[in-house]
Protein backbone atom coordinates (compact mmCIF):
# COMPACT_ATOMS: atom_id res chain seq x y z
CA UNK A 1 0.00 0.00 0.00
CA UNK A 2 1.15 3.37 -1.09
CA UNK A 3 2.29 5.92 1.98
CA UNK A 4 -0.66 9.02 1.63
CA UNK A 5 0.69 11.89 0.40
CA UNK A 6 3.17 10.24 -1.31
CA UNK A 7 4.12 11.71 -5.01
CA UNK A 8 2.34 9.97 -8.14
CA UNK A 9 5.12 8.61 -10.91
CA UNK A 10 4.06 8.34 -14.12
CA UNK A 11 5.02 4.93 -15.31
CA UNK A 12 7.84 4.44 -17.65
CA UNK A 13 6.38 2.72 -21.13
CA UNK A 14 9.57 1.10 -22.10
CA UNK A 15 10.22 -0.80 -19.18
CA UNK A 16 7.12 -0.53 -17.06
CA UNK A 17 9.03 1.87 -13.87
CA UNK A 18 7.24 4.91 -12.78
CA UNK A 19 9.26 8.23 -13.22
CA UNK A 20 9.02 11.11 -11.11
CA UNK A 21 6.45 13.87 -13.03
CA UNK A 22 8.41 17.47 -15.01
CA UNK A 23 9.01 20.68 -13.37
CA UNK A 24 6.31 23.72 -14.17
CA UNK A 25 8.34 26.34 -16.93
CA UNK A 26 9.56 29.37 -15.60
CA UNK A 27 6.65 31.04 -17.54
CA UNK A 28 4.13 29.40 -16.41
CA UNK A 29 5.21 30.05 -12.58
CA UNK A 30 5.18 33.81 -13.62
CA UNK A 31 2.12 33.87 -14.82
CA UNK A 32 0.51 31.66 -12.57
CA UNK A 33 2.18 33.91 -9.29
CA UNK A 34 -0.58 36.62 -7.76
CA UNK A 35 2.04 37.36 -5.16
CA UNK A 36 2.39 40.91 -6.88
CA UNK A 37 -0.49 42.14 -8.59
CA UNK A 38 -0.77 45.53 -6.68
CA UNK A 39 2.49 46.92 -7.82
CA UNK A 40 1.02 46.17 -11.30
CA UNK A 41 -1.84 48.54 -10.90
CA UNK A 42 0.23 51.13 -9.24
CA UNK A 43 2.65 50.95 -12.59
CA UNK A 44 -0.40 51.29 -14.57
CA UNK A 45 -2.10 54.05 -12.34
CA UNK A 46 1.49 56.24 -12.54
CA UNK A 47 0.30 58.38 -14.86
CA UNK A 48 -2.85 59.65 -13.33
CA UNK A 49 -1.66 60.14 -10.11
CA UNK A 50 1.40 62.66 -11.33
CA UNK A 51 -1.48 64.22 -12.78
CA UNK A 52 -3.51 65.02 -9.69
CA UNK A 53 -0.67 65.59 -7.76
CA UNK A 54 0.56 68.55 -10.37
CA UNK A 55 -3.18 69.96 -10.97
CA UNK A 56 -2.98 70.02 -6.95
CA UNK A 57 0.08 71.43 -6.19
CA UNK A 58 -0.43 74.12 -8.88
CA UNK A 59 -4.25 74.97 -8.04
CA UNK A 60 -2.91 75.88 -4.62
CA UNK A 61 -0.15 77.71 -5.62
CA UNK A 62 -3.03 79.33 -8.46
CA UNK A 63 -5.53 80.29 -5.18
CA UNK A 64 -2.62 81.52 -2.91
CA UNK A 65 -1.60 83.83 -5.45
CA UNK A 66 -5.44 85.22 -6.01
CA UNK A 67 -5.31 85.89 -2.42
CA UNK A 68 -2.33 87.55 -2.53
CA UNK A 69 -3.97 89.81 -4.88
CA UNK A 70 -7.39 90.19 -3.49
CA UNK A 71 -5.36 91.57 -0.59
CA UNK A 72 -3.66 94.06 -2.09
CA UNK A 73 -6.65 95.37 -3.81
CA UNK A 74 -8.20 95.50 0.05
CA UNK A 75 -5.79 97.10 1.39
CA UNK A 76 -5.22 99.44 -1.59
CA UNK A 77 -9.11 100.13 -1.17
CA UNK A 78 -9.11 101.08 2.13
CA UNK A 79 -5.78 103.46 2.20
CA UNK A 80 -7.22 105.35 -0.59
CA UNK A 81 -10.70 105.63 1.07
CA UNK A 82 -8.99 107.04 4.24
CA UNK A 83 -8.39 110.20 2.18
CA UNK A 84 -11.79 110.67 0.72
CA UNK A 85 -12.58 113.68 3.44
CA UNK A 86 -13.80 116.16 1.01
CA UNK A 87 -11.32 118.70 1.15
CA UNK A 88 -8.93 119.93 -1.38
CA UNK A 89 -6.31 116.83 -3.04
CA UNK A 90 -8.47 114.44 -1.78
CA UNK A 91 -8.62 112.19 -4.51
CA UNK A 92 -4.42 113.06 -5.32
CA UNK A 93 -4.10 111.76 -1.63
CA UNK A 94 -6.61 108.72 -2.02
CA UNK A 95 -4.35 107.69 -5.51
CA UNK A 96 -1.39 108.11 -3.41
CA UNK A 97 -2.38 105.78 -0.52
CA UNK A 98 -2.95 103.48 -2.92
CA UNK A 99 -0.03 103.01 -4.81
CA UNK A 100 2.57 104.38 -1.83
CA UNK A 101 1.23 103.40 1.28
CA UNK A 102 0.19 99.92 0.73
CA UNK A 103 3.40 97.57 -0.32
CA UNK A 104 2.42 94.03 -1.25
CA UNK A 105 3.99 91.18 -2.77
CA UNK A 106 3.31 87.77 -4.55
CA UNK A 107 5.15 85.12 -3.62
CA UNK A 108 3.12 82.79 -6.16
CA UNK A 109 3.63 84.58 -9.54
CA UNK A 110 6.86 83.71 -11.48
CA UNK A 111 5.48 85.79 -14.98
CA UNK A 112 8.75 87.41 -14.84
CA UNK A 113 7.18 90.16 -13.79
CA UNK A 114 8.95 90.56 -10.04
CA UNK A 115 7.24 90.80 -6.99
CA UNK A 116 5.87 94.01 -6.41
CA UNK A 117 2.41 94.42 -6.70
CA UNK A 118 0.58 97.43 -8.55
CA UNK A 119 -2.44 99.16 -8.75
CA UNK A 120 -4.12 98.75 -12.74
CA UNK A 121 -6.74 101.37 -11.98
CA UNK A 122 -8.47 103.72 -9.34
CA UNK A 123 -12.03 104.47 -10.18
CA UNK A 124 -13.75 107.10 -7.67
CA UNK A 125 -17.86 107.58 -6.91
CA UNK A 126 -19.71 110.31 -5.92
CA UNK A 127 -21.27 107.99 -3.06
CA UNK A 128 -22.39 104.32 -2.72
CA UNK A 129 -25.85 103.50 -2.12
CA UNK A 130 -25.77 100.11 0.50
CA UNK A 131 -29.76 99.50 0.70
CA UNK A 132 -29.22 99.00 -3.37
CA UNK A 133 -25.67 98.16 -3.24
CA UNK A 134 -24.86 100.43 -6.48
CA UNK A 135 -21.95 102.95 -6.61
CA UNK A 136 -23.19 106.74 -7.63
CA UNK A 137 -21.39 108.90 -11.15
CA UNK A 138 -17.65 108.80 -11.71
CA UNK A 139 -16.15 111.53 -10.21
CA UNK A 140 -13.07 113.84 -10.28
CA UNK A 141 -13.99 116.13 -7.80
CA UNK A 142 -12.72 116.02 -4.38
CA UNK A 143 -15.54 117.47 -2.47
CA UNK A 144 -17.97 114.83 -4.01
CA UNK A 145 -15.50 111.54 -3.81
CA UNK A 146 -17.29 109.03 -1.41
CA UNK A 147 -16.58 105.77 -2.60
CA UNK A 148 -13.65 104.53 -4.74
CA UNK A 149 -12.75 101.32 -6.85
CA UNK A 150 -8.99 100.15 -6.80
CA UNK A 151 -7.76 97.18 -9.84
CA UNK A 152 -4.55 95.31 -9.19
CA UNK A 153 -2.76 94.65 -12.37
CA UNK A 154 -3.13 90.55 -13.50
CA UNK A 155 -0.35 88.42 -13.05
CA UNK A 156 0.53 84.97 -13.76
CA UNK A 157 1.47 81.80 -12.16
CA UNK A 158 3.58 79.54 -14.58
CA UNK A 159 2.63 75.87 -13.97
CA UNK A 160 5.07 73.43 -12.70
CA UNK A 161 3.52 70.30 -12.68
CA UNK A 162 -0.26 70.23 -14.71
CA UNK A 163 1.77 70.59 -17.68
CA UNK A 164 1.80 66.90 -17.48
CA UNK A 165 -1.89 66.84 -18.46
CA UNK A 166 -1.56 70.01 -21.24
CA UNK A 167 -2.37 73.17 -18.86
CA UNK A 168 0.75 75.22 -18.68
CA UNK A 169 -0.20 78.34 -16.55
CA UNK A 170 -3.06 80.35 -15.15
CA UNK A 171 -3.23 82.97 -17.24
CA UNK A 172 -4.23 86.65 -16.24
CA UNK A 173 -5.66 87.08 -13.05
CA UNK A 174 -6.86 90.50 -11.30
CA UNK A 175 -8.22 91.30 -8.35
CA UNK A 176 -10.47 94.27 -7.45
CA UNK A 177 -11.96 95.67 -4.40
CA UNK A 178 -14.11 98.83 -3.35
CA UNK A 179 -14.38 101.17 -0.48
CA UNK A 180 -15.79 104.22 1.32
CA UNK A 181 -15.65 106.08 4.50
CA UNK A 182 -18.10 105.69 6.63
CA UNK A 183 -19.02 108.10 9.50
CA UNK A 184 -19.27 108.01 13.16
CA UNK A 185 -21.55 110.54 15.64
CA UNK A 186 -20.04 110.50 18.81
CA UNK A 187 -20.53 112.62 22.44
CA UNK A 188 -24.12 113.04 22.11
CA UNK A 189 -27.20 111.35 23.21
CA UNK A 190 -28.26 109.03 20.03
CA UNK A 191 -31.64 110.83 19.11
CA UNK A 192 -33.78 110.57 15.63
CA UNK A 193 -36.27 112.07 14.21
CA UNK A 194 -38.72 111.27 11.29
CA UNK A 195 -38.96 113.62 8.58
CA UNK A 196 -41.42 116.32 9.44
CA UNK A 197 -41.55 116.47 5.57
CA UNK A 198 -41.39 112.85 4.66
CA UNK A 199 -43.52 112.27 1.36
CA UNK A 200 -43.78 116.03 0.35
CA UNK A 201 -41.82 118.13 -1.68
CA UNK A 202 -39.62 119.06 0.99
CA UNK A 203 -38.02 115.57 1.70
CA UNK A 204 -34.86 116.52 0.94
CA UNK A 205 -34.86 119.73 3.16
CA UNK A 206 -31.56 121.27 4.43
CA UNK A 207 -31.72 122.01 8.23
CA UNK A 208 -29.44 125.31 7.21
CA UNK A 209 -32.44 126.70 5.54
CA UNK A 210 -34.36 125.87 8.88
CA UNK A 211 -31.91 127.81 11.70
CA UNK A 212 -33.92 129.31 14.26
CA UNK A 213 -37.45 127.34 13.82
CA UNK A 214 -38.80 125.09 16.65
CA UNK A 215 -39.46 121.70 15.81
CA UNK A 216 -41.85 119.80 18.11
CA UNK A 217 -41.05 116.43 18.34
CA UNK A 218 -43.23 114.56 19.77
CA UNK A 219 -43.88 110.31 21.08
CA UNK A 220 -46.30 108.24 19.25
CA UNK A 221 -46.97 106.23 16.91
CA UNK A 222 -43.34 104.79 15.38
CA UNK A 223 -42.94 106.46 11.99
CA UNK A 224 -44.99 109.09 11.88
CA UNK A 225 -43.87 112.25 10.96
CA UNK A 226 -42.11 114.73 13.77
CA UNK A 227 -42.13 111.62 16.45
CA UNK A 228 -38.60 111.14 18.03
CA UNK A 229 -36.85 108.60 19.46
CA UNK A 230 -33.39 106.96 20.10
CA UNK A 231 -30.67 105.07 18.40
CA UNK A 232 -29.20 102.18 20.04
CA UNK A 233 -25.22 102.97 20.56
CA UNK A 234 -23.74 99.40 21.84
CA UNK A 235 -24.24 99.93 25.40
CA UNK A 236 -27.45 98.31 25.48
CA UNK A 237 -30.65 98.99 25.15
CA UNK A 238 -34.26 99.51 27.21
CA UNK A 239 -35.24 102.74 29.09
CA UNK A 240 -33.10 102.69 31.90
CA UNK A 241 -29.92 102.59 29.19
CA UNK A 242 -31.73 105.91 27.34
CA UNK A 243 -32.27 107.48 30.28
CA UNK A 244 -28.22 106.86 31.01
CA UNK A 245 -27.49 108.65 27.01
CA UNK A 246 -30.08 111.47 27.90
CA UNK A 247 -29.02 112.38 31.72
CA UNK A 248 -25.28 111.59 31.89
CA UNK A 249 -22.87 114.55 31.19
CA UNK A 250 -20.90 111.83 28.86
CA UNK A 251 -22.85 109.32 27.21
CA UNK A 252 -21.93 106.14 27.62
CA UNK A 253 -21.22 103.82 25.10
CA UNK A 254 -19.83 103.07 21.51
CA UNK A 255 -20.30 105.80 18.51
CA UNK A 256 -23.48 106.28 16.52
CA UNK A 257 -22.92 104.92 12.56
CA UNK A 258 -23.50 108.05 10.13
CA UNK A 259 -25.41 105.49 8.26
CA UNK A 260 -27.18 102.40 8.63
CA UNK A 261 -28.32 103.52 12.02
CA UNK A 262 -30.03 100.87 14.64
CA UNK A 263 -33.44 102.34 15.84
CA UNK A 264 -34.27 101.67 19.94
CA UNK A 265 -38.12 101.75 21.36
CA UNK A 266 -38.31 102.10 24.54
CA UNK A 267 -39.87 105.42 25.89
CA UNK A 268 -41.28 106.09 29.27
CA UNK A 269 -40.86 108.91 32.05
CA UNK A 270 -37.91 107.57 33.32
CA UNK A 271 -36.40 108.58 30.40
CA UNK A 272 -37.83 112.23 29.93
CA UNK A 273 -37.02 112.14 33.57
CA UNK A 274 -33.33 112.22 33.11
CA UNK A 275 -33.86 114.78 30.46
CA UNK A 276 -35.31 117.09 32.75
CA UNK A 277 -31.42 116.52 34.58
CA UNK A 278 -30.29 118.92 31.65
CA UNK A 279 -32.68 121.72 32.78
CA UNK A 280 -31.68 121.30 36.83
CA UNK A 281 -35.28 119.78 37.77
CA UNK A 282 -35.49 117.05 39.52
CA UNK A 283 -38.87 116.04 41.22
CA UNK A 284 -37.25 112.92 43.15
CA UNK A 285 -34.20 114.36 44.46
CA UNK A 286 -30.85 112.84 42.89
CA UNK A 287 -33.15 109.37 42.06
CA UNK A 288 -33.89 111.11 38.28
CA UNK A 289 -30.19 110.92 37.43
CA UNK A 290 -29.43 106.84 36.70
CA UNK A 291 -27.22 105.32 39.07
CA UNK A 292 -23.16 105.27 37.21
CA UNK A 293 -23.06 108.97 36.04
CA UNK A 294 -23.15 112.33 36.65
CA UNK A 295 -26.18 114.88 34.95
CA UNK A 296 -25.25 118.05 35.75
CA UNK A 297 -27.31 121.24 34.58
CA UNK A 298 -26.59 123.47 31.93
CA UNK A 299 -25.10 126.95 33.10
CA UNK A 300 -28.08 128.35 32.25
CA UNK A 301 -31.64 127.14 33.21
CA UNK A 302 -33.66 130.35 33.06
CA UNK A 303 -37.46 128.42 32.45
CA UNK A 304 -40.51 129.16 32.59
CA UNK A 305 -41.16 126.90 36.05
CA UNK A 306 -41.26 127.61 39.48
CA UNK A 307 -40.43 126.58 43.24
CA UNK A 308 -43.82 125.42 45.05
CA UNK A 309 -42.71 128.07 47.85
CA UNK A 310 -41.28 130.60 45.50
CA UNK A 311 -38.20 131.07 47.65
CA UNK A 312 -35.65 129.75 45.08
CA UNK A 313 -34.54 126.48 47.75
CA UNK A 314 -33.29 123.61 46.50
CA UNK A 315 -36.47 121.05 48.31
CA UNK A 316 -37.91 118.80 45.55
CA UNK A 317 -40.98 117.44 47.88
CA UNK A 318 -43.95 118.62 48.40
CA UNK A 319 -44.75 122.28 47.80
CA UNK A 320 -41.35 122.82 46.72
CA UNK A 321 -41.93 120.35 43.91
CA UNK A 322 -41.39 122.48 40.65
CA UNK A 323 -44.48 123.70 38.89
CA UNK A 324 -46.01 126.38 36.65
CA UNK A 325 -46.73 130.14 38.48
CA UNK A 326 -50.54 130.51 39.75
CA UNK A 327 -52.48 131.38 36.62
CA UNK A 328 -52.73 134.71 35.47
CA UNK A 329 -49.35 134.96 36.02
CA UNK A 330 -48.04 132.35 32.88
CA UNK A 331 -46.64 132.92 30.18
CA UNK A 332 -49.55 131.94 27.37
CA UNK A 333 -50.42 133.85 24.40
CA UNK A 334 -53.90 133.57 23.13
CA UNK A 335 -53.30 133.18 19.21
CA UNK A 336 -50.29 132.88 16.76
CA UNK A 337 -50.46 136.72 15.95
CA UNK A 338 -50.88 138.85 18.41
CA UNK A 339 -47.48 139.18 21.10
CA UNK A 340 -48.02 140.17 24.39
CA UNK A 341 -48.22 143.55 25.36
CA UNK A 342 -45.97 145.66 27.79
CA UNK A 343 -48.35 145.05 30.87
CA UNK A 344 -49.12 141.42 29.81
CA UNK A 345 -45.76 140.90 29.88
CA UNK A 346 -45.51 142.60 33.36
CA UNK A 347 -47.51 139.74 34.75
CA UNK A 348 -45.45 136.99 33.76
CA UNK A 349 -44.29 135.60 36.81
CA UNK A 350 -41.58 133.18 35.11
CA UNK A 351 -40.39 132.94 31.80
CA UNK A 352 -37.84 130.66 30.10
CA UNK A 353 -37.10 130.64 26.34
CA UNK A 354 -40.12 129.97 24.88
CA UNK A 355 -41.36 128.10 21.86
CA UNK A 356 -42.36 129.55 18.37
CA UNK A 357 -45.89 131.39 19.09
CA UNK A 358 -47.37 129.09 16.83
CA UNK A 359 -46.32 126.11 19.12
CA UNK A 360 -47.76 127.74 22.77
CA UNK A 361 -50.85 129.78 22.22
CA UNK A 362 -53.96 128.74 23.37
CA UNK A 363 -55.91 128.61 19.99
CA UNK A 364 -52.90 126.60 18.10
CA UNK A 365 -53.94 123.06 18.12
CA UNK A 366 -52.91 121.26 14.98
CA UNK A 367 -50.42 123.84 14.20
CA UNK A 368 -47.51 121.34 12.65
CA UNK A 369 -44.26 119.96 13.48
CA UNK A 370 -42.05 122.42 12.22
CA UNK A 371 -42.68 126.17 13.65
CA UNK A 372 -42.10 129.85 11.87
CA UNK A 373 -39.43 131.06 14.27
CA UNK A 374 -41.87 133.72 15.39
CA UNK A 375 -40.90 133.39 19.29
CA UNK A 376 -41.38 136.29 22.17
CA UNK A 377 -38.23 137.65 22.66
CA UNK A 378 -39.94 140.68 23.81
CA UNK A 379 -41.58 139.07 26.66
CA UNK A 380 -38.18 137.28 27.63
CA UNK A 381 -36.58 140.10 27.70
CA UNK A 382 -38.98 141.79 29.62
CA UNK A 383 -39.31 139.67 31.97
CA UNK A 384 -36.02 138.94 32.92
CA UNK A 385 -33.99 142.16 31.87
CA UNK A 386 -36.94 144.45 32.16
CA UNK A 387 -36.05 145.71 28.52
CA UNK A 388 -38.67 147.35 26.27
CA UNK A 389 -39.42 149.44 23.33
CA UNK A 390 -36.24 151.08 22.33
CA UNK A 391 -33.86 150.04 25.38
CA UNK A 392 -34.68 146.44 24.19
CA UNK A 393 -33.77 147.37 20.33
CA UNK A 394 -30.17 149.40 21.52
CA UNK A 395 -29.24 146.26 23.54
CA UNK A 396 -29.52 143.50 20.74
CA UNK A 397 -27.99 145.73 18.21
CA UNK A 398 -25.09 146.57 20.81
CA UNK A 399 -24.63 143.11 21.20
CA UNK A 400 -25.25 141.66 17.56
CA UNK A 401 -27.62 139.59 18.53
CA UNK A 402 -29.95 139.92 15.74
CA UNK A 403 -27.93 138.25 12.79
CA UNK A 404 -28.31 139.63 9.45
CA UNK A 405 -31.43 139.44 7.42
CA UNK A 406 -33.75 138.70 10.38
CA UNK A 407 -36.20 140.06 12.12
CA UNK A 408 -35.22 138.90 15.46
CA UNK A 409 -32.86 136.98 17.70
CA UNK A 410 -32.32 133.72 17.61
CA UNK A 411 -32.94 131.38 20.95
CA UNK A 412 -29.56 130.07 20.99
CA UNK A 413 -27.69 133.24 20.01
CA UNK A 414 -29.34 134.50 23.26
CA UNK A 415 -28.33 131.57 25.63
CA UNK A 416 -24.70 131.57 24.31
CA UNK A 417 -24.44 135.38 24.98
CA UNK A 418 -26.14 134.70 28.81
CA UNK A 419 -23.63 131.75 29.48
CA UNK A 420 -20.94 134.42 27.93
CA UNK A 421 -21.70 136.91 30.51
CA UNK A 422 -23.49 135.38 33.31
CA UNK A 423 -23.96 138.29 35.78
CA UNK A 424 -25.51 140.50 32.58
CA UNK A 425 -28.73 141.70 34.57
CA UNK A 426 -28.08 140.47 37.82
CA UNK A 427 -29.45 143.35 39.57
CA UNK A 428 -32.60 142.99 37.96
CA UNK A 429 -33.39 139.86 38.24
CA UNK A 430 -32.20 139.82 42.18
CA UNK A 431 -35.14 142.19 42.68
CA UNK A 432 -38.38 141.94 42.86
CA UNK A 433 -41.08 138.90 43.74
CA UNK A 434 -40.49 136.75 40.69
CA UNK A 435 -36.85 136.51 40.49
CA UNK A 436 -36.84 133.54 42.07
CA UNK A 437 -39.26 132.29 39.55
CA UNK A 438 -37.50 133.68 36.67
CA UNK A 439 -33.82 132.56 37.80
CA UNK A 440 -34.66 128.85 39.10
CA UNK A 441 -31.22 128.58 41.13
CA UNK A 442 -28.98 126.12 40.36
CA UNK A 443 -29.90 123.27 42.32
CA UNK A 444 -27.56 120.42 40.48
CA UNK A 445 -24.09 120.86 39.62
CA UNK A 446 -22.92 123.15 36.27
CA UNK A 447 -21.80 122.14 33.42
CA UNK A 448 -21.04 122.84 30.30
CA UNK A 449 -23.10 124.30 27.72
CA UNK A 450 -23.23 121.73 25.50
CA UNK A 451 -25.81 120.35 28.07
CA UNK A 452 -28.71 122.06 26.08
CA UNK A 453 -27.41 120.60 22.70
CA UNK A 454 -28.00 117.58 21.11
CA UNK A 455 -27.38 115.59 17.38
CA UNK A 456 -30.46 113.93 16.02
CA UNK A 457 -30.61 111.87 12.75
CA UNK A 458 -33.33 112.59 10.83
CA UNK A 459 -35.02 109.35 8.88
CA UNK A 460 -37.68 108.55 6.58
CA UNK A 461 -39.78 106.54 9.32
CA UNK A 462 -42.52 105.80 6.43
CA UNK A 463 -40.36 104.68 3.76
CA UNK A 464 -38.08 102.65 6.07
CA UNK A 465 -40.73 100.91 7.98
CA UNK A 466 -39.80 102.01 10.96
CA UNK A 467 -41.93 100.20 13.94
CA UNK A 468 -39.82 100.17 16.59
CA UNK A 469 -35.82 98.28 16.63
CA UNK A 470 -34.79 98.36 13.66
CA UNK A 471 -30.98 97.62 11.90
CA UNK A 472 -29.21 99.34 9.12
CA UNK A 473 -31.60 102.22 8.81
CA UNK A 474 -30.00 105.29 6.56
CA UNK A 475 -29.76 108.23 7.70
CA UNK A 476 -31.70 111.49 5.70
CA UNK A 477 -29.57 114.16 7.30
CA UNK A 478 -27.68 115.15 11.00
CA UNK A 479 -29.10 118.13 12.89
CA UNK A 480 -27.68 120.10 15.55
CA UNK A 481 -30.88 121.32 17.85
CA UNK A 482 -31.23 123.84 20.92
CA UNK A 483 -33.29 122.50 23.64
CA UNK A 484 -35.55 124.89 24.29
CA UNK A 485 -37.74 123.74 27.63
CA UNK A 486 -37.89 121.15 29.55
CA UNK A 487 -40.70 118.15 29.13
CA UNK A 488 -43.76 119.16 31.26
CA UNK A 489 -47.43 119.43 31.45
CA UNK A 490 -48.02 123.25 30.70
CA UNK A 491 -51.31 125.35 31.13
CA UNK A 492 -52.69 128.19 30.05
CA UNK A 493 -54.18 130.81 32.42
CA UNK A 494 -57.29 129.10 31.85
CA UNK A 495 -56.38 125.43 32.32
CA UNK A 496 -56.05 124.50 29.31
CA UNK A 497 -53.45 121.96 28.64
CA UNK A 498 -50.45 123.58 25.83
CA UNK A 499 -47.53 121.66 26.36
CA UNK A 500 -47.00 117.67 27.34
CA UNK A 501 -44.23 116.23 29.20
CA UNK A 502 -43.60 113.51 26.19
CA UNK A 503 -42.80 116.36 24.18
CA UNK A 504 -38.93 117.73 23.62
CA UNK A 505 -39.09 121.29 22.24
CA UNK A 506 -36.28 122.26 20.41
CA UNK A 507 -34.86 125.19 17.69
CA UNK A 508 -32.71 124.01 14.79
CA UNK A 509 -29.12 125.06 15.11
CA UNK A 510 -27.86 123.97 11.67
CA UNK A 511 -27.27 120.95 9.36
CA UNK A 512 -24.24 118.80 10.55
CA UNK A 513 -21.60 117.81 8.24
CA UNK A 514 -19.21 115.07 8.31
CA UNK A 515 -16.05 115.99 9.39
CA UNK A 516 -17.54 118.66 11.45
CA UNK A 517 -17.62 118.65 15.26
CA UNK A 518 -19.86 121.33 15.59
CA UNK A 519 -20.89 123.58 19.15
CA UNK A 520 -22.07 120.65 20.52
CA UNK A 521 -18.79 118.82 21.09
CA UNK A 522 -20.09 115.96 18.75
CA UNK A 523 -17.87 114.29 16.86
CA UNK A 524 -18.76 113.42 13.28
CA UNK A 525 -15.57 111.94 12.22
CA UNK A 526 -15.32 110.36 8.74
CA UNK A 527 -12.46 108.26 9.62
CA UNK A 528 -14.02 104.70 9.32
CA UNK A 529 -13.11 103.02 6.01
CA UNK A 530 -15.18 99.70 5.06
CA UNK A 531 -15.10 97.54 2.35
CA UNK A 532 -18.54 97.09 0.02
CA UNK A 533 -17.04 94.23 -1.73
Amino acid sequence: MARTGAKRRSPDRSTGAVRPAAAPSCLSRFLADSTAAVAALYALALFVLVGMAGVAWDWTRMTAMDSELQNAADQAALAAATQLDGQPDAIERATNAANALVNNITRMSDDGSGAALTVETITFYDGYDRANDTFGSETDVDTEAGAVRVRIAPREAMYTLTPVVGIFSSGDISAEAAAALGSAICNTPPVMICNPFEGTAEENWNGDDYEGRGLKLITGSPGAPGNFGFLRAGFGNGAQDLARSLGYDTPPGECVPGQGVETEPGLNQSVFAAFQTRFDISENGASTCPSGGECSAAPIVRKDLMKGNGNGNCGTNGNNAWQQPPEGERYAPQNPTTLLNDTEIGEIAAMGLPRDVMHICTNCSGSGIVGDGVWDYKAYFGVNYGLFGSALDNFLNANSLVRPGKSRPVRYDIYKWEVANPNAGAQTLQSGNKTAYAKGGQCRPVGNAQRRLITAAVINCQAEGITGHEIGVPVQQWLELFLVEPPFNRKDNKGNSITSNSEIYVEVVRAVDLGDDGDSATVVRRDIPYLIR
